[in-house]
């Protein structure tokens, strides 16, 4: 489908007087935890794998980091079952705690130079006329780096300013529609923005179109492909794949991991033994690769419920202990996600914005020549400068 510093001190009266002034933070840099890497990566893969498992027609677009620093933010209120499910899905383990390690993984991943760029921001929307608790809200503006919003959530320009700052946050690239309803305690939203360059850009008077090859056995005109050759390139070859990343200017990249022909996306993605398999295994050998990568701008929507469900948080959504977060009684009705993703001859751009509604209740002679041609569905996995899983898509439909 076309077309991913300082804190500051806040008095909940203060908050609560502001009616919709957003109060802005930016970043305070503290150590990164020892085990927060291998952390991320266990529940990172868990989730791609439970999202792109089950094969679909259109293209598929996960952002676990989003998701990550979202959830995070609803761990600062949560207590009894419910911390311990989210503390066991992000971090591993039940007691481990999550909050210095969500401010390690902001500090981690923030970047904001003249190239590359991957920066997160955290929003607190708050019903004004339920009441928070000082300390939930002074965790999410200190230690999530969230400005805060109290807003009356019946006003019918509401849905305009979150949108208006959604638009913001993403550059432009994600437009979304959130409604809080009266009966809400508070929304939770987070947007990722990621952009960079190719450290060698693809030559435009190479790209030409050729088809796509649908999982359905149709065919896909005319998609415009970007072409190259790499000389003495590395690349994988693994159990029913064939990997190679393309280096990002700003010390990222893009990995690409195409299925042998009769194998999927989703088989590749089955369980999350098999997923990493596919990101990070293989043999690694090298070649003169012939690359022919569709030019894309995909979006999708996930309403992730289920998903959660799935993954072991089903306790957020009935019987859920939000005690911290406010003295009436609050679940989650709903998460979502929008994103998308945009690669051209120069560079790549994605953004992904979660949102949580709380409510109430070879030899030189002859080069051996390997084709990466990605003219059948694939995996796509961008990683930040340190390595972590950014995105990850299953792109079926250029």
């Amino acid at each position: 489908m076309k077309h991913a510093v300082k804190s500051l001190s806040l008095m909940l009266a203060a908050l609560l007087s502001l009616q919709g002034t957003a109060l802005a933070l930016t970043p305070a840099t503290l150590p990164p935890q020892p085990d927060l890497q291998a952390h991320y990566r266990a529940y990172s893969l868990k989730l791609a794998s439970e999202y792109l498992k089950k094969a679909e027609a259109d293209n598929q677009i996960l952002s676990p980091m989003s998701l990550y620093l979202a959830l995070g933010m609803l761990a600062e209120g949560a207590a009894g079952q419910t911390l311990s499910d989210l503390q066991t899905v992000l971090a591993g383990a039940e007691d481990t705690p999550l909050g210095q390690d969500m401010t390690s993984m902001w500090d981690s991943i923030y970047h904001d130079g003249d190239i590359s760029r991957l920066i997160p921001a955290n929003a607190l929307w708050m019903n004004r006329d339920i009441p928070l608790k000082e300390a939930y809200i002074r965790a999410l503006t200190r230690g999530h780096h969230a400005e805060a919003f109290s807003e009356d959530f019946a006003d019918p320009a509401l849905p305009g300013r979150i949108s208006s700052w959604i638009s913001k946050k993403t550059e432009g690239l994600i437009q979304m529609d959130v409604r809080p309803s009266p009966a809400d305690v508070m929304v939770l939203i987070n947007t990722l923005y990621f952009a960079d360059k190719w450290r060698i850009p693809f030559d435009k008077a190479w790209t030409e179109p050729g088809a796509f090859h649908l999982a359905d056995g149709q065919d896909k005109p005319d998609v415009p492909y970007m072409r190259r050759v790499d000389s003495d390139a590395a690349y994988a070859r693994g159990d029913g794949f064939l990997r190679a990343d393309l280096a990002l200017a700003g010390g990222g990249r893009v990995s690409f991991i195409l299925p042998d022909a009769g194998t999927s996306p989703a088989d590749l993605a089955g369980d999350p033994a098999r997923l990493a398999e596919a990101l990070f295994g293989g043999r690694t050998e090298q070649a003169t690769l012939s690359w022919q990568v569709p030019r894309v701008d995909i979006e999708n929507a996930i309403q992730m419920n289920d998903l959660l469900k799935a993954l072991g948080l089903g306790s957020l959504f009935e019987g859920a202990d939000l005690s911290g977060v406010s003295p009436v009684q609050a679940a989650v009705s709903q998460v979502r996600q929008a994103n998308r993703i945009l690669l051209d001859e120069v560079e790549v751009k994605a953004a992904s914005v979660t949102v949580i509604d709380v409510a109430m209740s070879a030899p030189m002679e002859k080069p051996v020549v390997v084709d990466m041609h990605l003219t059948r569905p694939y995996l796509m996995a961008i990683y930040a400068r340190n390595g972590e899983l950014a995105f990850i898509a299953a792109v079926n439909n250029p």
